[in-house]
């Protein structure tokens, strides 16, 4: 097992789990969260991990392949790696597009954990607003998280160990204790949400 590693995908899909809580608290939006899985991925001179957050399924909603609350959805494709970036980036600039991006590549360590987010935006919302939802999210909001850094302390500081059920190849989250516990963080980090998705709203208007 690699401490690190593990605790580096488990703040990514924190950052899922964030969104898609707060898009229910705030725009009732969802239904949140079913379960947070975290999977390891060994070979002979690695230990790395892959993870997942699944949301739960609303009643009588009906997938046709439309996404009605694009704000929402976006937050909750981007979320997991700007969380990723915010806590790799508290001793040094690591860009975000290592993480929310195409493929990895372990020469120039681009691990690309957002890689299924990045391929469902542009299945789900192509090309058109990319731009500018790119260039919000890593010239203006992650820069404000970054100076608002201190109330993510609580979740960076969380045991991962405390909140699995048993260290294994496939391990699940305990979410009642995982809610219980980072609630004043969730308290705090709304008003930022928030903003996110007004920001994000107003951007898709400009564009479509």
């Amino acid at each position: 097992m690699n401490l690190p590693n593990l605790k580096r995908i488990f703040i990514h899909e924190l950052g899922h789990y964030t969104a898609h809580t707060l898009n229910l608290e705030l725009s009732n939006t969802g239904a949140g969260v079913a379960q947070i899985w975290l999977q390891e991925q060994s070979g002979d001179n690695f230990c790395d991990y892959s993870g997942g957050t699944t949301p739960k399924v609303p009643k009588n909603h009906v997938n046709d392949g439309q996404i009605r609350n694009k704000p929402e959805y976006i937050g909750a494709l981007l979320y997991g790696c700007i969380f990723q970036n915010i806590y790799e980036s508290k001793d040094r600039y690591i860009p975000f597009n290592e993480c929310f991006c195409q493929e990895s590549d372990k020469q120039k360590e681009v691990r690309a954990h957002g890689k299924i987010d990045y391929s469902n935006f542009h299945k789900y919302l192509g090309q058109k607003i990319w731009p500018e939802i790119m260039i919000y999210v890593e010239q203006e909001y992650i820069g404000l998280l970054r100076q608002n850094i201190d109330h993510f302390e609580p979740l960076f500081n969380l045991e991962i160990l405390e909140y699995i059920n048993v260290p294994s190849k496939l391990m699940y989250v305990d979410l009642e204790k995982l809610d219980s516990n980072i609630r004043p963080f969730l308290e705090t980090h709304k008003k930022f949400y928030a903003s996110f998705l007004t920001e994000i709203n107003q951007r898709i208007k400009n564009v479509c």
